[in-house]
């Protein structure tokens, strides 16, 4: 199991992991002193996450490397959040700043490839499943489940 934990030593949240039964416990990457991974997905023999060791929702930054902690890479220069890997694909939501909208985007797993699929009005709420990603609109008086395929076609607003 690849976890975030907690290391008071230093006040970091390095990157760890476990036997199922609870042996061998290692950290895998712990960076700097405040180093804070987030949204850990684990798919073959890499490592994907967010570096928020910075201030909040800024340089937040996805990274992969290998499950022993080698090959570090940084894979995009946005502000980034909420990231769930499938297949060769990173889902991802991008806070805006720039060009870019604050928004749910997808890039290959090597960095390559960045799309645009949907809006945002605010947060992470949103989810995969199979080749639909659903997730919640806010106008500030109103909300509403939207969902959309994963190429960005096929819009639909399921709730009033």
């Amino acid at each position: 199991i690849y976890y975030k934990s907690h290391n008071e030593n230093n006040d970091s949240y390095p990157i760890c992991k476990i036997r199922t039964d609870g042996t061998q416990r290692a950290e895998i990457y712990y960076g700097d002193e405040n180093y804070d991974a987030d949204y850990v997905n684990v798919v073959g023999d890499w490592i994907y996450y967010i570096d928020e060791t910075t201030s909040y929702l800024i340089e937040h930054n996805i990274y992969k490397m290998r499950t022993d902690g080698t090959a570090r890479t940084k894979l995009n220069s946005v502000c980034s959040s909420h990231i769930e890997v499938v297949g060769d694909w990173i889902y991802y939501t991008n806070w805006g700043g720039g060009e870019d909208p604050l928004g749910i985007y997808k890039m290959r797993t090597d960095g390559t490839n960045d799309m645009y699929i949907a809006h945002l009005n605010y947060g992470n709420w949103w989810y995969l499943f199979g080749d639909w990603i659903y997730y919640f609109q806010d106008s500030g008086l109103d909300s509403w489940l939207c969902k959309i395929r994963t190429d960005g076609t096929g819009w639909q607003k399921l709730t009033k």
